[in-house]
């Protein structure tokens, strides 16, 4: 077992960010977190693609959907930000 000089209770964000801070100032923190699942799930749209999903389009190649509105998503891509309804997208 490790030790450490600091024992912060909670991952959250507040908690992550002491820990981090912490740990850039040469502390060793250990982080205790109650929940199993740290990441909240995200709510998928009418589509089933959810922000932050990869996505491949024909035309444009892979990209990062950023927003999702019914069947239409702005996805951010190589070439930059395109509105794209979800028929035109397959999972990336």
């Amino acid at each position: 077992m490790t030790t450490a000089d600091t024992v912060i209770v909670g991952a959250g964000l507040a908690g992550a960010a002491a820990a981090l801070k912490l740990a850039q100032a040469g502390r060793r923190v250990r982080v205790i977190e109650a929940r199993a699942e740290l990441v909240p799930p995200r709510p998928a749209s009418a589509s089933g693609f959810a922000p932050g999903d990869r996505v491949f389009h024909e035309k444009f190649g892979y990209g990062i959907v950023r927003a999702a509105d019914a069947g239409k998503l702005d996805v951010e891509f190589p070439t930059g930000r395109k509105k794209v309804m979800d028929s035109f997208l397959r999972r990336g």
